[in-house]
């Protein structure tokens, strides 16, 4: 009888609208699963669905690090099925929100692979790891592939009935509209996310006001940005935004000011190497050519590893150039002498043993049982580990490395 109580407990909590009413009501089923032992089974499920419910509202809630907590408690129950994948995709959203991109790529390969092992193929699986792995596309600059990860993830109904989901899958949306010079019908859409959420979806309002200064930056309105910025919290993300309005006003002492917290420890990996970039603007601006060079190589090497490529294509002209001049410039062609920049899994290594035998994408999943999207996802892995862009650059340098067993 109490496992039937809090079963419905938990999915009144997963169905309402109101995230301060979902987390109250997933912490009283909490609470009434709080005298069972934590045994696998039936409990073990449930407390997973129950923690995925109170993650979900207290990112909803502008909790990040809680609602990780949460997500944690619920990944790590295995015979919790579906609730696990949820609970696996939101982790990796997490994590690419945050600019951990290196760990959303893992946990959202992990959430997808988990799907398949229930059955699940696109469509049918949860979309919260293909909304991470669209996310990521956006930083990387990969908009054939945040493409195909939104049109996987709009083919459930998740979309559709979850504000999380919704909001990801709008900006992801919007920042391919901006690369297909659609600006003023992105703003309308982010504007009209705004008005459509629920007072106390905090977190996912202020994301989304990011990204419509960002937009306003992109299309050169630097006092719309700063209108739009007026009044909001100070974060390091908000201040790096500040900095580039600032810069783009040639307010240059503003803009320092701003970016000092932008560069702080608390800032993400995309807002510290977009800050760099901008201290990189300034110093063109006084003619510190030498300077500018040294501050575009940390952002460059900082970026390196996560295959972050996002702030290079929004930075200001004057560094696109400078970055055009340095990457068209000789570089040496011997291999790093460590190897690759991360070593590669099993399984990356046997789809790296397909490509040297000129197997095609469908033919790999074939072999391995896998499907096409998992094969892409770990070909995507490989280039960045090997530091190559193109499949024949990664199997040359794989035999190089001695990866390849022939």
């Amino acid at each position: 009888m109490r496992h039937a109580v809090v079963t419905l407990q938990a999915a009144r909590a997963r169905r309402t609208v109101d995230p301060v009413v979902s987390l109250a009501l997933a912490r009283r089923a909490a609470r009434l699963i709080g005298t069972e032992q934590p045994a696998p089974g039936r409990w073990g499920a449930l407390r997973a669905l129950v923690a995925l419910v109170e993650g979900h509202a207290e990112l909803r809630l502008g909790r990040p690090g809680r609602a990780e907590d949460s997500l944690r408690r619920a990944s790590s129950v295995r015979e919790a099925g579906t609730v696990r994948v949820e609970s696996l995709g939101l982790l990796a959203l997490l994590a690419g929100l945050s600019g951990d991109l290196v760990r959303a790529d893992a946990l959202a390969s992990e959430a997808i692979a988990a799907g398949e092992n229930e059955g699940a193929g696109p469509g049918e699986r949860p979309a919260y790891g293909d909304l991470a792995l669209a996310w990521l596309a956006t930083e990387r600059s990969d908009p054939r592939t945040a493409g195909e990860h939104l049109r996987a993830a709009r083919r459930t109904d998740l979309i559709a009935s979850d504000p999380v989901a919704r909001a990801v899958a709008t900006w992801v949306d919007t920042r391919l509209g901006q690369t297909r010079a659609e600006t003023s019908g992105a703003l309308a859409a982010l504007r009209e996310l705004v008005a459509g959420l629920a007072a106390a979806d905090v977190w996912i309002a202020a994301r989304t006001r990011e990204e419509i200064v960002r937009l306003l930056l992109l299309s050169g309105d630097a006092p719309g940005a700063l209108a739009e910025l007026d009044g909001r919290p100070v974060s390091p993300s908000t201040a790096l935004l500040t900095a580039r309005a600032r810069a783009d006003l040639g307010d240059d002492e503003g803009a320092t000011r701003a970016l000092v917290l932008a560069c702080s420890a608390r800032a993400s990996l995309p807002v510290r190497v977009g800050a760099i970039l901008v201290r990189c603007e300034q110093l063109l601006g006084q003619g510190d050519a030498t300077r500018a060079r040294e501050c575009l190589g940390t952002a460059v090497t900082l970026a390196r590893r996560s295959g972050l490529r996002r702030p290079f294509r929004e930075a200001a002209p004057a560094v696109r150039r400078l970055l055009a001049r340095e990457e068209s410039a000789p570089v040496p062609t011997a291999l790093p002498s460590g190897g690759p920049l991360e070593d590669l899994t099993a399984k990356e290594l046997e789809v790296l043993e397909h490509l040297g035998e000129l197997l095609t994408t469908e033919e790999i999943a074939a072999a391995m049982y896998i499907s096409v999207n998992t094969v892409r996802t770990h070909v995507r892995h490989i280039l960045r580990k090997l530091g190559v862009s193109r499949r024949n650059a990664a199997v040359r340098v794989a035999r190089q490395y001695e990866l390849l067993g022939h």
